[in-house]
């Protein structure tokens, strides 16, 4: 995310200082300076101190029901209609399948996709049933190496990538 575009502000937590410096050796390496690393542990309280407004946010540092749910919360109060929220391992417990279809009911979701292993939730009510997932990401269209994505199996193949690219960079990194 950071490194598609330098004027991008990417915020992510991580709770151990020894992997927080592994991935800032990474983005060093990368030249990549728009990453502002928060390490500590990561509650809602946090996040809410912390942020005014969520435009992507990625949500896979805590596999508990009460955790991804606290973070959900707090960030769904700081989205606008064309933020994207994503959770990972929306299946990797019963815990994590419990949050990820509460998510998916809450009143200020418009839109869901599962991907089996990541959830994307959407809040922008004029998209509450698209035809084509591709038009909830009209931002992300434009920026991801140049190209444009044209059917659902090209958002899940762009997402999975950017999944892979910013945990090779970040080595665990994550909200």
């Amino acid at each position: 995310m950071a490194a598609m575009d330098k004027r991008n502000k990417v915020i992510t937590y991580e709770g151990c200082p020894a992997v927080a410096e592994i991935a800032k050796e990474n983005w060093k390496a990368l030249e990549i300076k728009n990453i502002d690393c928060r390490v500590g542990e990561i509650t809602a309280d946090v996040l809410d101190r912390d942020l005014e407004r969520v435009d992507v946010a990625f949500i896979d540092a805590n596999h508990t029901y009460t955790g991804t749910r606290a973070y959900f919360n707090v960030l769904a109060e700081k989205v606008h209609a064309k933020s994207v929220i994503v959770v990972d391992d929306i299946h990797y417990n019963k815990e994590m399948e419990k949050a990820w279809h509460e998510i998916c009911e809450d009143e200020r979701v418009t839109s869901t996709m599962d991907l089996h292993q990541m959830g994307l939730v959407f809040f922008d009510k004029d998209y509450s049933s698209p035809n084509d997932p591709c038009e909830l990401l009209p931002l992300q269209r434009r920026y991801v190496s140049g190209a444009l994505t044209d059917s659902y199996d090209n958002v899940v193949s762009l997402f999975r990538r950017a999944k892979g690219i910013v945990e090779n960079m970040a080595r665990y990194t994550h909200m």
